[in-house]
């Protein structure tokens, strides 16, 4: 059987690699990897971390690129790529431009579709944009859908999707999250790892907890951003804590961050980290606040209590479990929660012991056994 993976951005390479080192060990598959190009310098490194090596890099994306305008451009070339190895099936991961643009040419070409992480939804097709409608798209076009919990396969049952199409087999995202862990336990640690330990060190307070934080959703730019920024900047100079802040390379975000919280006490800006990095900065959190999805499935797993800082959340596994808190509209908000969250330490710990709310680190052998009965 013939597989092609399409990736494009950083969150599609960590959370497809697993899958694809669990295909390279079995004989009966073939594989190719091919990168649209949509985040071009942070995909490599993750790739590297993994041992991955690309087939092909199609190198799409433009300066200062509109979502519609890339997506207009990679249907053709992925479609091209497609026909070029005539694969049994493209598989394509979340809710990404790349991923729906891979899922269109590859309805185009007449080849069948695997949708991992599917069925995730907010049930607002403008938030988060243009992700929500992106992965409703993919469901229409997909043949097999891998649902990361029993609630992405409930979205999918309602919208009328064949259950016999529909497989609950963890989030591939968890899987990568344990095998990353292994990996930095196990060996030296990496030039980028080092580094950031340094950084760390350099912060004032050692004894204080850390806070991490990241953001990069078209929802949090401009206002809010600022808004955002802002709050931290306080709590940082009047709490007993530390802020460690990996800034996104989009320069509508970095411009902001560096212009509120540059040089700003107990507040460390660090450029965008490796994956093995910033792993490493997961570990030694106390607190993440975060707008990203994958961190929200992964922050459970390292037993960390995570502020969600976003309007809506398609991970409501984490609300209803008590393993997280979604920050809404109200920032104000967003102090006292920090200070409750330092203040009742051990409480807030033992919410955090259902752990594997979005896999078990088997994700990706069950998505092969499936994708081997379908030959």
């Amino acid at each position: 059987m013939k597989l092609l993976f399409i990736i494009g951005t950083r969150p599609e390479a960590i959370k497809l690699a697993p899958l694809i080192l669990e295909v390279a060990k079995n004989p009966s598959f073939n594989y190719r990897v091919c990168l649209s190009g949509q985040h071009r310098e942070m995909v490599q490194p993750v790739l590297d971390f993994f041992g991955i090596a690309p087939d092909e890099n199609r190198e799409l994306m433009q300066a200062e690129q509109a979502s519609v305008a890339f997506t207009a451009r990679a249907i053709p070339a992925l479609t091209q790529s497609i026909l070029s190895y005539q694969p049994d099936w493209v598989l394509v991961q979340g809710d990404t431009n790349t991923a729906l643009a891979g899922a269109m040419a590859a309805f185009y070409a007449k080849t069948t579709i695997g949708h991992i992480e599917a069925g995730l939804r907010t049930a607002d097709k403008h938030n988060p944009y243009p992700e929500e409608m992106n992965r409703r798209l993919i469901t229409q076009l997909a043949d097999l859908h891998f649902a990361p919990t029993a609630s992405a396969r409930e979205n999918l049952i309602r919208e009328n999707i064949a259950s016999d199409r529909i497989f609950v087999t963890g989030n591939t995202g968890i899987d990568a999250l344990l095998l990353g862990i292994e990996r930095l336990q196990t060996s030296m640690p990496s030039q980028a790892v080092l580094a950031v330990r340094h950084a760390i060190e350099q912060l004032s307070y050692p004894e204080y907890p850390l806070l991490l934080v990241t953001l990069h959703r078209q929802e949090n730019r401009g206002e809010r951003l600022a808004h955002i920024c802002q709050q931290l900047q306080q709590f940082a100079e009047r709490e007993n804590a530390r802020i460690v802040f990996p800034v996104h390379p989009n320069p509508d975000v970095a411009a902001i961050v560096h212009r509120y919280l540059a040089g700003k006490k107990r507040l460390l800006l660090l450029p965008h980290q490796p994956y093995d990095a910033f792993l490493w900065l997961m570990q030694q959190a106390f607190v993440i606040l975060t707008d990203s999805g994958g961190i929200q499935e992964e922050a459970p797993v390292l037993g960390k209590p995570i502020v969600v800082l976003r309007t809506l959340t398609e991970r409501r596994e984490l609300m209803e479990q008590g393993s997280g808190i979604l920050i809404g509209e109200n920032l104000e908000e967003m102090p006292l929660i920090l200070q409750e969250l330092l203040q009742h330490r051990t409480n807030y710990r033992t919410k955090t012991a259902q752990r594997y709310l979005f896999g078990d680190g088997k994700a990706s052998e069950r998505i092969l056994e499936i994708l081997g009965k379908w030959a």
